[in-house]
């Protein structure tokens, strides 16, 4: 089900981009969300799976950031 996050978008908001603010974002998002496990996955895959969603989205933009010491 898609879910507008906007605490997330709230901390993103006139922040600058770099690798802290990503992680920042993905501790927020991660506790905006509540996934849950069924045929489809764990729920803890689920998380993972919408942080590299995030990782990914935000490289597109700026492929320096090195986001992989974040993981």
């Amino acid at each position: 089900m898609p879910l507008l996050l906007a605490r997330t978008g709230d901390y993103l908001q006139g922040r600058e981009l770099s690798a802290d603010t990503v992680a920042g974002a993905n501790a927020v998002m991660q506790e905006e969300i509540s996934p849950i496990s069924d045929v489809r996955g764990t729920a803890a895959y689920k998380r993972l799976l919408l942080r590299q969603l995030l990782f990914a989205h935000f490289l597109r933009f700026a492929p320096e950031m090195r986001l992989a010491e974040l993981i």
